[in-house]
C-alpha cells in the first residue's frame, strides 16, 4: 500500500513539474545583421553564427526549468510538411500549425540583430594603437501557439574589446562570437522567464474553479 501511495506522489509531482513548464518548439535564429562583412573575423560572417544560435538558446532556456523544449528535428520535419516550397521560410500560419501539432504551448523566435565593431585610434610619436570593440545584439520573441500573439520579448547585448598594434593583431574565431552570442543571450533570458512566468501565473489564477 505505502508503494502504491509512493508511486501516486511521484506521478502527482511529475505531472505538477510538466505543468508549471511551457512547451515551446524553437525556430531558426534569423540573421538581421546590417554588416555582412565581418571587419574583425576574418572569413567568418554572422550568418554562420545564426545557424547555431537556436540550439546555444535551447541549451540557456533548459537551465532554468521553466522550458520544455521539442525536439528541433521533430519541429523541422513537421515544418517541412506545411511550409510553401523547398527553401521558402515558413509563414506565422504554417509555424503556428507546426506547433499545435506537436502539442506545443508557444513557439520562440529568434534573431541576431546586430554585430558592429567600433573602432578607436591613437597614434602618439609614431606610435600607433588601435582599440576595437565588438558587441552582438540578439533579440528572443515568444509567440503563443494558439493564435500568435505575443507572451515575452527582450534582447540582450554583449561586448568584446581588444587592442591591435602595427605589430600585434587581432582576428577574432568562431568560438569567440559564439561565447559573445550567449552572453549576449543569457541578458535576455531572465527578462524572457519573468515574462513567461507572469503569463502562467495569470493562466493559473483564471483555471482555479472557486468552492
Amino acid at each position: 500500500m505505502k508503494k502504491i501511495i509512493l508511486i501516486f506522489a511521484i506521478m502527482a509531482q511529475a505531472f505538477a513539474v510538466e505543468a508549471s513548464q511551457l512547451r515551446m518548439a524553437l525556430l531558426d535564429t534569423e540573421d538581421l545583421t546590417a554588416q555582412k562583412s565581418d571587419l574583425v573575423a576574418g572569413p567568418l560572417q554572422s550568418g554562420a553564427i545564426a545557424q547555431k544560435g537556436a540550439a546555444l538558446i535551447g541549451k540557456l532556456m533548459l537551465k532554468s526549468g521553466a522550458f520544455n523544449l521539442i525536439d528541433r528535428r521533430d519541429f523541422t520535419d513537421r515544418l517541412d510538411h506545411v511550409k510553401l516550397g523547398p527553401g521558402s521560410r515558413p509563414d506565422n500560419s504554417s509555424v503556428l500549425q507546426a506547433a499545435r501539432a506537436l502539442n506545443a504551448d508557444a513557439v520562440m523566435k529568434s534573431a541576431l540583430l546586430s554585430l558592429s565593431a567600433e573602432r578607436r585610434a591613437i597614434n602618439q610619436s609614431g606610435y600607433q594603437v588601435e582599440f576595437k570593440n565588438l558587441t552582438m545584439r540578439v533579440m528572443i520573441e515568444i509567440l503563443d501557439s494558439t493564435d500568435g500573439s505575443i507572451i515575452a520579448m527582450a534582447d540582450g547585448a554583449a561586448s568584446q574589446e581588444f587592442r591591435t598594434t602595427g605589430a600585434d593583431m587581432t582576428i577574432l574565431g568562431e568560438e569567440e562570437f559564439l561565447k559573445l552570442f550567449e552572453n549576449a543571450v543569457s541578458k535576455a533570458v531572465p527578462e524572457i522567464e519573468q515574462m513567461v512566468a507572469r503569463r502562467m501565473e495569470r493562466h493559473a489564477a483564471k483555471s482555479r474553479v472557486p468552492v
